[in-house]
């Protein structure tokens, strides 16, 4: 009788057993049915590197608590795409090489010209860099002119384009020690060297970008002793640079051009701009407009 009872209870168990695989299955097929219906999920390897070195208000520091306004595009244009956007600051130099030999994908705050053939630019630019200089307040100087630099010795961060004509000049001069004194630096120590040589009078000028030069000033506490001239025709366009190495650089290239219209459209651009205190580059006035050739800080 007992072993009766045990086949019985073996037989109850196969039959439950069963009733739960068959469960499992048709799960397993409505599963596959929605699935079927939905659209694919993003492929999980839409990563995008983007390198800068610490030029702020373009690319930052993000110990600061900013990453830069070109960052803050990159991500608003790419990440509703499915993208995953990470931002690393390396030395000028170095940051161009490993974009260009596809180590990154992207690259911030970069002009067209001369050396940047491993790297794609978007139709439409991502800002506009005016050129000028920093000078002591008491001095009164007044310049317009690369030409009028001459008489002055500038403060110059080395290994950068400043588009033309300054790179015309720099490139005439920079082994005149009594013209040029060439910086060497990372970021934004770069850039407060090049003030504190004006400072203590070892300089005339610092010749860089003008936003650039205002938020040294300002974090050194220096705005007062300070005088800023922008100068004339040194007004070109800058780029986020896409890796030619990387694999959907040309349509990553359209993505900018297409993305950057879009949040200028929808205001999204003035308010990613307003967080630094600028505003859209395409609203400067008519003599800002971009000289042709090489641009940018790069």
């Amino acid at each position: 009788m007992r072993l009766m009872m045990c086949i019985g209870g073996l037989l109850a168990l196969m039959a439950l057993a069963g009733t739960g695989q068959a469960d499992e299955g048709r799960a397993a097929e409505r599963a596959a049915e929605r699935a079927a219906e939905e659209p694919p999920a993003l492929e999980s390897d839409r990563d995008l590197l983007i390198l800068g070195d610490p030029y702020c208000p373009y690319s930052c520091d993000p110990a600061g608590g900013t990453e830069g306004y070109m960052v803050d595009l990159v991500r608003a244009i790419f990440e509703p795409q499915g993208y995953t956007v990470s931002y690393r600051m390396e030395r000028w130099s170095h940051a161009l090489r490993l974009t260009e030999q596809g180590h990154a994908d992207l690259l911030a705050v970069v002009g067209q010209g001369r050396g940047r053939e491993g790297l794609l630019f978007p139709a439409l630019p991502q800002g506009r860099s005016q050129k000028g200089v920093a000078s002591l307040r008491a001095r009164q100087l007044h310049l317009h002119t690369a030409e009028e630099l001459a008489v002055y010795r500038v403060a110059i961060a080395r290994g950068y384009l400043f588009g033309p004509p300054l790179d015309g000049y720099i490139e005439t001069h920079e082994n005149d020690p009594d013209r040029i004194a060439l910086v060497s630096g990372f970021g934004a120590q770069l850039t407060a060297q090049s003030l504190r040589l004006l400072e203590d009078g070892t300089v005339d000028l610092v010749l860089d970008d003008m936003h650039v030069l205002d938020g040294a000033a300002r974090r050194l506490g220096l705005v007062e002793r300070l005088a800023f001239q922008p100068l004339d025709g040194a007004v070109q366009d800058v780029f986020v640079g896409v890796s030619r190495l990387t694999p959907e650089a040309r349509d990553l290239v359209r993505q900018l051009e297409e993305g950057i219209a879009a949040l200028r459209a929808d205001g999204r651009l003035a308010r990613i701009l307003g967080r630094y205190g600028l505003s859209d580059w395409e609203t400067a006035r008519p003599g800002n407009r971009p000289a042709t050739g090489p641009s940018g800080p790069t």
